[in-house]
């Protein structure tokens, strides 16, 4: 009795270890698997835009729709004084998409009073979004951005062709044509009114009015500098995304050595499927575009005769999950390898047969064919038994 509770005691332990490091390998193995990673709502420097299937109506308003496709990013806006002091954290979203021709962008910043009226008290709001070209960390001739003084005074009122070089320069001066477009709304436009501002921007790729300040991007992908800035005027307090944490005075983050974030324009990238003989799949083979980051799903369909053997990424065997799945962060060809099927399998055993002895009245006709079959010959083997015994 002892042996065998040392034996229960024994068994109960080992499952108990089992248990655990189960347990533990599970964990471990989460722990191992990386996290994914989006450009949706996710914080940081490098902001991947996405392809623009639907084209916005830059009237200062998020319409439904309109945005679906973009990018979209929430940030914070700390806003400080010049002392680096904190005044107040305003909460943003940033939506950014392009086509071939246009950067398509919008900023929404939730929370904050209007401030557009109280000109002699300098009580207006700035927006503006920054790029810095040539990624030397000096605004200069030749980077430019976008953005709008609210103070309807002002020469910088919806303007949409800014540029920095040390100070503040506007069409006006520059001799632009204003080849972007930009508005802008808030929800309560009473002064001091809290509410949302929202604005919209198109910018051009390559500009149209043959000045030095506009974006000269001819290929895609390309990276540029982005900064978007935001100043309340009234309380001289500044706000910046992406924040540069080298530098305190957030007023200076749009001055020479600040840290831009990277925005990455994409092009449509191209998935090309081929196949072997033996079949074809859906879509059907040939080059196919997607935009950054969108999911192609294909289905290999062998012909009669035919199965999947395997599918070429890149030239890489990735094996044989049918439909599969591609993420198109760059181009790719996707290859279908098909094979004869197996022939089918000849001979083998019989089937056995099956007797349900649970159900009487089925068995009858098993019972008269055995007794036909067996009385006869029963009675035969009798028959010549006598015989011989006669002899």
């Amino acid at each position: 009795m002892r042996i065998l509770e040392k034996r229960g005691s024994t068994l109960a332990l080992v499952r108990s270890k089992i248990r655990f490091s189960l347990l533990l390998s599970l964990i471990l193995c989460l722990m191992m698997v990386p996290l994914a990673s989006a450009d949706l709502g996710a914080p940081g420097t490098t902001c991947n835009s996405r392809w623009a299937y639907t084209i916005p109506t830059i009237n200062g308003a998020i319409s439904a729709g309109e945005w679906t496709d973009a990018t979209v990013r929430d940030f914070t806006l700390e806003m400080r004084k010049s002392n680096g002091s904190l005044n107040q954290t305003l909460s943003a979203r940033f939506y950014v998409k392009n086509d071939l021709t246009n950067i398509y962008a919008a900023v929404q910043i939730f929370n904050d009073d209007y401030d557009a009226q109280n000109v002699v008290g300098l009580h207006y709001d700035t927006f503006a979004l920054f790029f810095e070209d040539d990624h030397d960390h000096v605004l200069e001739n030749g980077d430019n951005g976008v953005g709008i003084d609210i103070w309807n005074g002002s020469w910088a009122h919806l303007n949409n062709d800014w540029y920095w070089h040390g100070y503040w320069d506007y069409d006006f001066f520059a001799g632009k044509t204003n080849d972007g477009a930009f508005n802008w709304s808030h929800t309560y436009p009473i002064e001091e009114a809290i509410g949302n501002y929202t604005f919209e921007m198109r910018i051009p790729l390559v500009g149209s009015d043959g000045d030095d300040y506009d974006l000269a991007i001819t290929t895609l992908p390309a990276t540029v500098g982005f900064k978007i800035w935001f100043r309340e005027r009234d309380e001289e307090i500044f706000g910046v995304y992406p924040d540069d944490p080298a530098i305190g005075d957030n007023s200076q983050e749009i001055g020479d050595g600040s840290k831009f974030g990277n925005l990455i324009l994409h092009p449509r990238y191209t998935l090309t499927i081929t196949t072997t003989a033996g079949g074809t799949t859906s879509p059907a083979p040939g080059p196919h575009t997607y935009g950054w980051g969108e999911v192609a799903t294909v289905s290999a369909i062998p012909n009669p005769g035919y199965v999947l053997d395997h599918w070429e990424l890149d030239g890489s065997n990735v094996g044989a999950p049918n439909p599969i799945s591609v993420t198109m962060y760059t181009n790719h060809t996707l290859r279908a390898v098909f094979r004869l099927a197996p022939p089918p399998a000849v001979g083998g055993t019989a089937a056995p047969i099956v007797v349900p002895i649970n159900k009487p009245a089925s068995l009858a006709p098993l019972i008269w064919l055995a007794s036909t079959i067996i009385f006869p010959i029963a009675v035969t083997v009798v028959f010549v038994k006598l015989k011989k015994k006669k002899r």
